[in-house]
């Protein structure tokens, strides 16, 4: 019985300790992505882009359904 305690103790500090690790590797990975980022005004994006593509990408939009070059794609 005591053996079996042992065990269970020990899985959940290792699992505790993998957890852990993996936090700290995610929050790693978020900051290395947050640093890749690319930093423009509205006035700049709008500058760039079409009208759909801004509201598309920078205000969340969608396109309208079944216009896109790809809906009737069958390749």
């Amino acid at each position: 019985m005591r053996l079996v305690i042992y065990i269970i103790f020990a899985l959940s500090i290792f699992s505790c300790t993998a957890q852990q690790k993996s936090t700290e590797q995610a929050k790693e990975n978020q900051i290395a992505d947050n640093s890749d980022k690319i930093v423009k005004t509205d006035a700049e994006w709008k500058a760039q882009l079409s009208e759909e593509e801004y509201y598309v990408t920078r205000e969340k939009g969608t396109e309208r359904a079944f216009t896109g070059k790809y809906w009737d794609h069958k390749g």
